[in-house]
């Protein structure tokens, strides 16, 4: 009986040992500042190598595109625990090494899930999603592609690469939508009060549009709690694609996405972003707290 016991104890300790083992490599994440070659070894090439492989470019639309000519750089920000990182890393890899985009000019960072790393240059860049793909030319931000492209990876880089840089007075305001030439803008702004100034009132406008729609339980103070919210904000001024990021409380999520949905029954409230004089889809975020 006792020479049972043993064996049952130690059965029990070698199950622990290996579900403990498994568990450590499934937390398993790449941190700090990261190569290539870091994702070809298990167990993270089970996902890198697949995707890398099955992804298709699409060649036409990066025919006109030559990073070489430009004084390009890239630092990808992103998460090895983390899904759209997973699938997006090796497609936007693969597309740099199709446009023979310098392995020297490519930086690649590991953030942990508070988004975080080794070298702290997450503050530096403001990120809050991974991946976060940033395109600079001589050492300026152009632009940056957030968690997944909003048409897909050939046609966002082509957009980036053609942009012009904006003036450093509109680039905090203009990082979020891609470096357009005009941001887009909710309710009635002034034209001639510049990028800062028409963000500035946009926001205001749109924090007025939430006070004035609020639901029942909202505007008389019962509903606590903070959302954000993100969104694409069409070619035809429309709110697409909303997904609420972060939420206190399950009312607080409902509430925020029946707020920024109902923006499409505002009439022509959001006047699109525009590049080379053409409307364009940009992604949009915005914060609603519901405590007084």
């Amino acid at each position: 009986m006792k020479k049972l016991r043993f064996s049952l104890v130690n059965l029990a300790l070698c199950i622990l040992i290996i579900v403990s083992g498994v568990t450590a490599q499934t937390n398993q994440m790449l941190l700090g500042d990261l190569q290539k070659d870091d994702f070809l070894q298990s167990p993270y090439n089970l996902w890198f190598t697949e995707n890398y492989h099955s992804y298709e470019i699409d060649k036409q639309a990066l025919s006109d595109i030559n990073l070489l000519q430009e004084d390009l750089t890239v630092i990808a920000f992103l998460g090895s625990w983390c899904g759209d990182t997973k699938r997006e890393l090796p497609r936007f890899l693969k597309i740099l090494e199709y446009l023979s985009f310098p392995e020297g000019n490519i930086r690649l960072i590991g953030l942990d899930r508070a988004k975080q790393a080794p070298v702290y240059l997450e503050n530096i860049w403001n990120i809050e999603y991974v991946p976060t793909f940033i395109i600079l030319k001589n050492g300026i931000e152009i632009g940056r592609i957030i968690e997944q492209p909003l048409i897909t990876l050939e046609e966002d880089l082509k957009q980036i690469v053609g942009l012009k840089y904006v003036e450093k007075t509109g680039q905090k305001v203009l990082r979020t939508i891609r470096k357009a030439d005009t941001a887009p803008y909710f309710g009635q702004c002034e034209p001639g009060i510049g990028q800062e100034g028409i963000a500035k009132c946009s926001k205001e406008n749109v924090y007025s549009f939430f006070k004035t729609n609020l639901s029942g339980t909202s505007s008389d103070g019962s509903l606590k709690g903070k959302a954000s919210v993100k969104f694409i904000i069409d070619v035809d001024g429309l709110v697409k694609n909303i997904r609420v990021t972060h939420a206190d409380t399950k009312a607080s999520e409902a509430e925020a996405f029946r707020l920024v949905n109902r923006m499409n029954h505002a009439g022509s409230a959001w006047k699109p972003a525009k590049m080379a004089g053409q409307p364009i889809p940009v992604n949009h975020k915005v914060y609603i707290s519901f405590s007084k």
